[in-house]
């Protein structure tokens, strides 16, 4: 019995016993796929949002209170490409109204990025920007060769009113809408 004893006691030492070890369990692999969207986008903003025109004595100039302030941005997934930003008014023959009486958009000019070639009238047919209509176009506010696929440009138009004879007194009034396109 003590031989026993003997050997059991070796056969511990030699072999300790394990305590607490469990086998190791691995899980399956769960996977999640991901995606994401970034959608091109080509943007414009202006500012002020509203000017006004002062007629000069003889009720034939108006000048507009400042220029508007217009930036075009670009999101694009390749480069380059052409940008063309361009300010119209909806009605060629209605720039600005009364009730009654229409000024006519080529009765409207617009010095972009204060250019020395002064003043041209809005009555452009823009081609390369069909949401501008026909006839009531102002000279192009940006031609832009985006070089990269993400950038911002800033231009100025200024707008002046130059009739032929004085209108009627009232209040006229209009909109200049602003858009931009890309090829």
């Amino acid at each position: 019995m003590k031989r026993l004893l003997v050997v059991l006691t070796a056969f511990v030492l030699v072999f300790p016993p394990v305590v607490g070890q469990a086998a190791v369990v691995t899980s399956n692999v769960a996977t999640v796929g991901l995606a994401m969207t970034a959608a091109e986008s080509l943007t414009v903003s202006a500012s002020p949002s509203n000017i006004t025109f002062t007629l000069d004595g003889a009720g034939t100039l108006a000048t507009a209170s400042g220029p508007i302030s217009v930036t075009t941005s670009w999101f694009f997934n390749t480069a380059p490409r052409s940008v063309w930003t361009v300010g119209y008014f909806s009605s060629p023959a209605a720039a600005l109204s009364t009730r009654t009486v229409n000024i006519p958009s080529n009765e409207v000019s617009a010095n972009i990025n204060s250019g020395r070639t002064g003043f041209s009238p809005c009555n452009l047919t823009e081609a390369n920007v069909p949401a501008s209509g026909s006839g009531g176009s102002c000279p192009d506010i940006a031609t832009i060769s985006a070089t990269t696929t993400q950038g911002n440009e800033t231009d100025s138009i200024l707008l002046q009113v130059n009739l032929p004879s004085a209108v009627p007194p009232g209040t006229y009034n209009g909109v200049l809408n602003i858009v931009a396109q890309s090829n």
